[in-house]
């Protein structure tokens, strides 16, 4: 990504009302789909050596074309980095259902552990947690 893309990517991520904050870190990480305007977003960042998704943010009026190839890109850069496993905490039902047809499995959320603390005993204790096994 370079600097202009991270600065209209910025202007963008500005306008996600719920979104109250970024890290610029993960972003470089990021895959941005363009049409005219950023559309979406996907980026991963290093998560005790998994990659965890985030910021998969997009507009509503994205075409499935556009969301495939930022989870392509993403997944490309993954395997680039050397991971061996993608991880993804979801709180939307079509995202979930997304990465269900792309061959994510479900995790237990008891399996889970963030910040020392197992997923269910979190505010997220409502996501579903999906991973891929990458097969090099």
């Amino acid at each position: 990504m370079n600097d202009s893309e991270l600065e209209s990517l910025k202007i963008f991520l500005d306008g996600v009302k719920s979104l109250e904050s970024f890290d610029e870190k993960v972003l470089i990480n990021g895959s941005i789909a363009i049409d005219e305007e950023i559309m979406g977003l996907l980026a991963f960042e290093d998560f005790n050596h998994l990659a965890l998704l985030r910021y998969f943010i997009f507009k509503s009026k994205i075409n499935q074309e556009d969301i495939l190839h930022l989870i392509e890109d993403v997944k490309r850069n993954i395997v680039e980095n050397k991971f061996e496993q993608i991880v993804a905490i979801i709180n939307d039902d079509n995202v979930y259902n997304l990465l269900k047809e792309l061959g994510f499995k479900e995790l237990a959320n008891e399996k889970v552990i963030l910040t020392e603390k197992n997923l269910i005993h979190t505010s997220m204790k409502n996501s579903k947690v999906l991973e891929y096994k990458i097969s090099n």
